[in-house]
């Protein structure tokens, strides 16, 4: 895959898991024993 496609399919990505953050987050909290905004912060 050439480059410049490699880097628009990272960004989509990128951007699929912004708009789940909070959710993201809230699983990685649960799992791993941490408070909301630790869990957030992983994510990000």
């Amino acid at each position: 895959i050439p480059a410049p496609k490699r880097g628009e399919i990272v960004r989509q990505i990128g951007d699929a898991l912004r708009t789940k953050v909070q959710h993201l987050g809230r699983l990685v909290s649960l799992e791993m024993g941490k408070i909301l905004p630790e869990g957030i912060g992983e994510v990000q």
